[in-house]
């Protein structure tokens, strides 16, 4: 095939007038191919799917149209126009976002409030979609008052304290209503939120600045990573039971979560320690605390029927 000289645009090849035709073509399919974009703004992911795909195709016609095809100009014009698709449409959806109302929950989703009293003191509700709690016998349950010390020994207050592994095989009462954590410059507040299982999260952003959701694990595994325009509702799959939540923007920023499925989380009081009364006996346990949302640790426990079982926590020592 003979090459033609033709005025090129910025991706070689092709026109500036059929840049526009084939980058206004991508935008429609994005604002239409769904349904009007501005309806389903908080699910957008087969929108933007389709008006990705179509890319290599067009760019080929048009090299092909103006016989200037080469796989080198295929594969860089590909990539200019969706570079340049995404600039536009990444601007549409984002502005469309912090204009719209988030996202009401689904009848079927199960979600939780973050309130200023600790898990163990809420009124529990029932859901029809969740099995029934547990019954047990009073005469199989006993304590653990666990405390919480610094690395040099000193009693901590006002650390989370839970318990994070063994409970699996019960089911517990839970509470169902929205979750709301608010980011500032202050960090995530509330500082360490109690949630439960298959619970969407609510993120508002109180400043109007941009903020991000950075969610890793204790090891800094991460989980979510997505940024906060006015406001981001997100669930997270099957979070580990503590999850650590940083502002990519603005470091500084923290806050925690403790994913449970029981009553057993609540802070520690003068003296550095917390009681957890009614835990199953006999059971293999493992119980964790979270400070400032960033100092952990955990260690094993066992409650014992009708007894008191003592457990310390230590915290790591701080890194410089």
């Amino acid at each position: 095939m003979t090459e033609r000289r033709i005025p090129s645009s910025i991706v070689p090849g092709i026109t500036a007038r059929q840049l526009t035709a084939a980058l206004a073509v991508l935008v429609g399919l994005f604002l239409f191919v769904q349904g009007p974009i501005w309806s389903h703004v908080w699910e957008a992911d087969f929108a933007i799917l389709w008006s990705y795909a179509p890319i290599p195709a067009v760019v080929l016609g048009l090299l092909i149209v103006n016989r200037t095809f080469s796989v080198g100009r295929l594969i860089l014009g590909s990539f200019l126009v969706a570079l340049l698709k995404y600039v536009i449409t990444a601007t549409i959806l984002v502005t469309l976002m912090a204009l719209s109302p988030p996202p009401k929950p689904r009848p079927d989703e199960v979600r939780s409030v973050v309130t200023s009293a600790p898990a163990s003191l809420r009124v529990p509700q029932t859901s029809a979609s969740e099995p029934a709690p547990s019954v047990f016998d009073p005469a199989t349950l006993g304590s653990l008052e666990i405390h919480v010390r610094s690395a040099g020994g000193a009693p901590v207050d006002g650390a989370w304290v839970a318990i994070v592994e063994g409970l699996e095989p019960f089911h517990f009462r839970g509470e169902h209503a929205p979750a709301d954590i608010r980011i500032g410059p202050s960090g995530f507040e509330p500082k360490v939120a109690i949630l439960h299982p298959r619970q969407r999260i609510h993120f508002t952003s109180t400043d109007g600045a941009m903020h991000t959701v950075l969610a890793t694990d204790e090891k800094r595994r991460p989980l979510v990573n997505a940024p906060v325009v006015g406001f981001l509702d997100l669930q997270i799959p099957h979070p580990p039971p503590i999850v650590l939540l940083r502002c990519a923007a603005h470091p500084e920023e923290t806050g925690a979560l403790l994913e449970l499925k029981h009553p057993f989380a609540h802070r520690t009081g003068p003296g550095g320690f917390v009681v957890f009364d009614g835990v199953p006996a006999g059971i293999d346990l493992r119980v964790g605390t979270i400070v400032h949302a960033e100092k952990t640790a955990s260690a094993p426990a066992r409650a014992i029927a009708r007894e008191r079982a003592q457990v310390t926590l230590e915290l790591p020592t701080p890194s410089k």
